[in-house]
Formats: C-alpha cells, structure tokens, sequence
C-alpha cells in the first residue's frame, strides 16, 4: 500500500483492510514521503497490529512505491491497495478460493466506483464480470484487456517473479503496462463476479489521474497506451485489431474535451499521439467502436481541425448530464451532433452512426411467478440508445429448444419504469419496453423427445427500420435467482443461469 498525503481517507482504508475475515496476511505500508499526517496515521497503526509494518522513503511516486512493497512482501499471494481507497466486505475469500481450486495465475475481481453517493461499475466492467470465468486466457476474454487495475486482483507470487512483472516507474497510469502483460503473459486467470474493490472518486479532483488537462498528464498517459501497444503487437499480433478498436479508446474522449483553452503545446501532443496509434494502416479512429461523439472528436483532433473540436466539445458541456439526442434515419441510428445536417465533404461515412456497442441489445427479467402450468416472466427488452416513445415498436419473443424447435411465446406489452432507469436516459424514453412472457409448461413437456430439455428466450424489437434482438439475462442483482430456482412442483421445470442468460430446463415426467 502506497502511502502518499491521504490523511483524510487512510484510517478508513486500513480499517476496512482489518475488517477483512482472514488472518495469514501482512500489510506492507510503503511511506512515499507523504508531507502531510499520514506517516503518524501509517504508525498509529503499525504500533497495534502485529500483521501491519511500514517502509519510508523519500517521494519517488506510485509505481516505484509499489515496486519497494513487492520487494518486501513475504507472501505467497500478493494484492494491491490504493490507500485512498477501501474494501468491501469479504473482498478477498473468494478470491483465494477459486485460486486454490483452479491453480491459475491470477484472479480478477469487479471493481466499483464510490463517489460518495453511490457505487456503480462500468459497462465494461460489469460486461467482464457477467459470469464466472475459471481458467480462462486472454485470446478466450480479450475484453479483459481493459481491466487496468491492479487493485482488484490477487497474484501467485511465483507468476509475478517468473516474468519479472513491475510497475514503470516515474509516471503515472503505471497500471496499463503492468497489467496489459500480466494478461498477456499468464497461463491462465480466473474471473469472479464479486465486487472485490471500491474505488474512491474524490470530489476535489485532487487525484493525480483526475487532471486531464495537464500536458503532463497526457505526456504520461500516450508513454503507457504506446508501450502496452507495443505489447500487444509482440505477445498477441491476433489481439491487435480489437485492442486498437475497441480497449485503447479508453479515456480518450476526457482529452478530446480538455481541448478548448488548451496550450498548443497540448494540443499538438494530443494530434500526435492519435495519428500515431490509431493510423489508416491499422484501425483510424473513425473506426473505433467509440461513442459516436467521441470518434467524431478523434477524428477531427487526427485531421488538425482544433476550431471545429471545441465547436464539439462546447456544444458537449453545455448538454452535460443529459443524453445527445439520436435520430432513426431508416436502420441507420445518428446522433444529432454539430454539423449533423450539413457534414462537410470530406466527413468519413458514418461517423456520426452508433457503433454496434451503443445499440447492444439489453433484455431482462426483474420477476417470475407461475402456477401449476404457466410461467409468467415480467422484465423488459430495449435496443441501447433507441428510445421508443416516438416510434413505433414491436417485440416478438419464442422459445429456442436445443434441437433447433421453436415454440411462441404469448407476450403482453406493459409499462416498465425500470427500463428506463436502466437504460440511463430521462424518464419516459423506454418505458413501453416492458413485457409479460407467458410460457405453457405442458406444451413444452408433452410430447416425445429427451427426459430433459433446455430452452433458450429469443427476442427481438423493431423500432422503425432498427432491429435488435438477443437473449433474456436475469435482472442485477437478480429477482429471479441467478442459479437454480424451481417453478412448478415435481421437478417439472426451472430456470436456469446459463453464462448468465435465462434458460428454461424442463423435466419430461
């Protein structure tokens, strides 16, 4: 744990650490020649746990303190703790277990944001954690090359020695190399879907990975995307397409909006760094599966055009905290953003589209109730960023039986608010994407065929010309239990969480 002027929120880091129920642990606090209290605050609490001990050493920054705790860590498992930050409760149990039984190198947790008001996890955080992944590598999960945290994992030591893993030292966003090759490079890793760690979000701004209109920062953050880059492209050529269109992104889009009342100097850092990475020979950023506003902005930052940028970025804050309003033109989904209506020329086709990742298909079910034949699932099913107040909308659902036999659902439209909540636009825009699903357990069991089938929802929504469509996951956490719940006496039926979609298993009498 480095330790560096965090008086006000060390005690309650440490105390969550010591709330944790395990005993064969030690904590190596490394003093980073903290200016302020927190060395005393550090001490107070060396002096009455026997599993605590601390190093000092004059400010050499995070990398390089982590690199001192790791050096002095006698464990056989090693973690990090940011000491800003804090730990839910049981963080590490079953970590610990699942690499017990898996033998893997490492393992991943969920890591959550904590403003202070609420805690709340990424996309693709929450995406990666979906379900439990045992044994996996990186070309099974390549999404996972996004996780640059180092926090929300637990290592062998023996894996971190054998490939001499570190952290650079000097510069910050140290985490994305370090953990880029620790994916890159382990034999295997275990993913959990428990929330492992709560990562503070200061009010203040006063983290140093919360200035992004520092050129510093920015200096720093292309050195880490440039050489994770690179290790990409020499332990996992396959990977590099995806890493370039879809992981790299990441933070970008907080530098394109830094851009109005920028240096030049900035801004000229800024240009570089995007045509370096993102080049027409490999993926331009017009490509990405950014947001839609986010490639428009790379694109213009790649093209030099830093007066039209700020039309952008301005035009951004002033819609801040609300959603930049979208536009169905045939199957294709737009955003209305500055110069929609008249582009120039020499616009890329479709960069002002949804990527495919913004027009995901979300389905869930929120609850279940059922009597002695009929199951009736009640949730919602949306099209990401294709509201459906103005349009017309239908939903179409059956049953997709193993053997490839399809079987009609009976489906009631209905108001469902928490779709819109979901969804995360103002109230209203999604709540006619509620349904009732009314399945007859009879059918499905009557007839020949095997003891046991499975049967798989299959939706789809058309709004306009826009179709989605997909399977039904259960709702987070779930109402409907997220493994095993029975349904009708006798064994007869149950529901399923199958990589944690919705799966129907009946059991022929």
């Amino acid at each position: 744990m480095p330790v560096y002027d965090v008086e006000q929120y060390l005690a309650a880091c440490l105390d969550s650490i010591l709330a944790q129920p395990i005993t064969d642990y030690e904590v190596v606090i490394v003093d980073d020649g903290a200016t302020d209290s927190s060395a005393e605050i550090a001490q107070h609490y060396v002096d009455r746990h026997r599993h605590i001990r601390m190093i000092r050493q004059a400010n050499a920054g995070l990398g390089a303190a982590r690199n001192v705790g790791v050096a002095a860590a006698r464990g056989e498992l090693l973690t990090f703790v940011d000491s800003d930050d804090e730990l839910p409760d049981d963080a590490y149990s079953v970590m610990l277990a699942t690499l017990e039984r898996s033998g893997s190198d490492f393992v991943v947790g969920m890591l959550k944001r904590d403003d202070g008001k609420r805690r709340t996890a990424t996309p693709r955080m929450r995406e990666n954690h979906r379900v439990e992944r045992i044994g996996v590598n990186i070309h099974e999960v390549p999404g996972m090359l996004a996780d640059v945290f180092a926090v929300n994992k637990v290592y062998r030591r023996s894996f971190w020695d054998a490939h001499g893993l570190g952290f650079p030292e000097g510069i910050r966003y140290e985490d994305q190399p370090a953990l880029t090759r620790a994916f890159l490079l382990a034999r295997s890793f275990d993913v959990v879907r428990e929330t492992v760690y709560l990562w503070r979000i200061r009010d203040d701004g006063s983290s140093i990975t919360q200035r992004r209109d520092d050129i510093a920062d920015l200096r720093d953050r292309v050195v880490t995307k440039r050489d994770s880059t690179e290790l990409v492209r020499r332990h996992a050529p396959d990977l590099e397409e995806r890493w370039l269109a879809d992981i790299l992104t990441a933070d970008m889009g907080e530098y394109f909006r830094s851009v109005p009342g920028c240096t030049d100097e900035y801004w000229q850092t800024l240009r570089d760094a995007v045509r370096e990475l993102w080049t027409p020979d490999t993926v331009p950023y017009e490509a990405t599966v950014a947001p839609a506003h986010q490639r428009l902005m790379g694109w213009l930052v790649a093209e030099d055009r830093r007066a039209d940028l700020e039309k952008v970025a301005w035009f951004l804050d002033d819609h801040a905290g609300e959603p930049v309003a979208t536009e169905i033109r045939g199957d294709r989904v737009v955003r209305l953003l500055p110069g929609i209506d008249d582009p120039s020329s020499e616009t890329p086709p479709g960069l002002y589209e949804l990527s495919p990742h913004e027009l995901r298909w979300e389905a869930r079910a929120v609850s279940v109730d059922w009597d002695d034949r009929l199951l009736r699932v009640h949730g919602f099913a949306l099209i990401r960023n294709v509201p459906t107040d103005e349009q017309p909308t239908t939903l179409t659902m059956h049953l997709a039986g193993e053997d490839g036999t399809t079987v009609g659902v009976e489906l009631v439209a209905t108001t469902e608010p928490r779709a819109s909540r979901f969804a995360g636009r103002p109230e209203g825009e999604f709540d006619a994407c509620g349904f009732t699903a009314t399945v007859d357990l009879t059918v499905l069991a009557s007839g020949a065929g095997p003891d046991v089938t499975r049967w798989r929802f299959a939706a789809e929504r058309d709004v306009g010309e826009v179709v989605g469509g997909g399977g039904l996951n259960s709702w987070n956490p779930p109402v409907t239990a997220p493994r095993l719940h029975d349904i009708v006496g006798g064994g007869a039926g149950r529901l399923l969480g199958d990589d944690g979609e919705l799966v129907l298993e009946i059991r022929r009498p």
